[in-house]
């Protein structure tokens, strides 16, 4: 007998998808015009990592988003500006973004860029261990029965 659930399964990350693949999905938000709910949606084993194709692209961005934020000094601030989170004008480029965090934290656009490179593998382990805020549940929760 197949137990009844009320909800679709929920992916196993560790199992389905490649670490390797998530991380160059970060990657790849980063560079250009940055994050955008579009070019998530082209990020399949990162939307695994964050819950699946069943949820909202923006449960999956406030999900990221929590991940960014459980990061440490100075990484967060540093992903946050490369990510392009916080929609400044100007900054259409990972250059630019790059720049604007080398004025603000005094070091150069090489040094952000060394920065960013280590925040993205800190970040990869955050979501592959699911241990930040929001996280999805990775494993199903028994339900009551009356």
């Amino acid at each position: 007998m197949t137990p009844r659930t009320s909800q679709p399964p929920l992916p196993d990350a560790a199992a389905s998808d490649d670490p390797e693949a998530v991380r160059r999905e970060l990657l790849y938000l980063r560079k250009g015009i940055g994050y955008t709910n579009d070019r998530l949606k082209a990020c399949t084993s990162l939307i695994q990592v964050l819950g699946g194709t069943s949820e909202p692209v923006e449960v999956l961005r406030e999900r990221l988003e929590s991940a960014v934020h459980s990061l440490h000094d100075p990484d967060e601030e540093v992903l946050w500006q490369v990510y392009g989170f916080h929609g400044q004008p100007g900054t259409s480029t990972l250059t630019s973004r790059r720049d604007g965090v080398a004025r603000r934290l005094g070091i150069s656009r090489e040094a952000v860029a060394d920065r960013d490179s280590r925040a993205v593998e800190r970040l990869l382990h955050q979501l592959i261990t699911g241990w930040y805020p929001k996280s999805p549940i990775g494993i199903r929760i028994p339900e009551s029965h009356n």
